[in-house]
């Protein structure tokens, strides 16, 4: 009976692994299927934008990017979200990842974005390579997820700076900006799952909290140091600090 009971338990669990590593691939079906459309319409968009000269049609451009930028950002998040939810080790414990590419990717890639709402966005890197123990998909929503919080709730004039340094045995990644901040009490909640700032949804009423909360779940498995502090007189620090990759290390996230 008890032989019975437990083979019945070990098929059960063994279907649910089998539907959810195919719940897994058609996601990721449907993310690359989704993101080629996105790619072309978000490529007419910035086209259209070095013609037009009135500013209101500059102003509907400007939105009509950043929905293309988030829907895109969506997408991987969600892609990626399903994986750290269910402690999926296959997909995300090994790989190596170039972080100065991926920061000079993610700001090249947002940079227009920030111009078309006035925001400027800039950045630094080390002019050697700087590699760390991750995925590069996984990496690349960390990068992208703190950045376009940054430039989505910038007001026109404010500034984002995306800073990369490394010494020693370690790398340091910056992200500053002069936007509205957030509360000391704020701070403390941010990477709660659902959690939105005070003033949030008038500045970028899109999001759900999801970005930030990968954030921290790929900074907790990897082992690196995540804070988020004032950028006096006002603004946001967001500094991740972790290992550099050591030859032959694989990968903790």
């Amino acid at each position: 009976m008890l032989d019975e009971a437990d083979a019945r338990i070990h098929a059960t669990t063994r279907k649910l692994l089998e539907q959810n590593l195919a719940l897994q691939l058609h996601l990721a079906d449907i993310a690359h299927d989704l993101k080629t459309p996105l790619t072309a319409v978000q490529l007419a968009l910035e086209e259209a934008a070095k013609r037009v000269k009135d500013e209101a049609s500059k102003e509907h451009l400007a939105s009509s990017l950043d929905d293309c930028v988030y829907l895109a950002a969506m997408i991987d998040n969600l892609r990626v979200g399903v994986e750290l939810r269910d402690g999926s080790p296959e997909g995300l414990s090994q790989g190596r990842a170039e972080l100065g590419g991926i920061v000079e990717q993610v700001v090249r890639r947002l940079g227009l974005l920030g111009r078309f709402k006035q925001v400027e966005l800039n950045m630094a890197r080390p002019g050697h390579e700087v590699w760390c123990a991750c995925r590069p998909l996984v990496l690349e929503r960390v990068v992208d997820n703190l950045v376009y919080n940054a430039v989505s709730h910038g007001r026109p004039g404010d500034h984002v700076a995306v800073l990369l340094a490394s010494a020693g045995d370690s790398f340091e990644l910056t992200v500053l900006d002069d936007g509205p901040g957030m509360k000391p009490e704020e701070l403390a909640e941010l990477g709660r799952r659902w959690f939105r700032g005070e003033g949030a949804d008038l500045r970028a009423p899109r999001g759900s909290g999801l970005g930030i909360g990968i954030v921290h779940e790929v900074c907790r498995r990897a082992g690196w140091e995540l804070s988020f502090e004032p950028n006096a007189p006002e603004g946001l620090k967001v500094t991740v600090r972790g290992a550099l990759l050591v030859t032959g290390v694989q990968a903790l996230v």
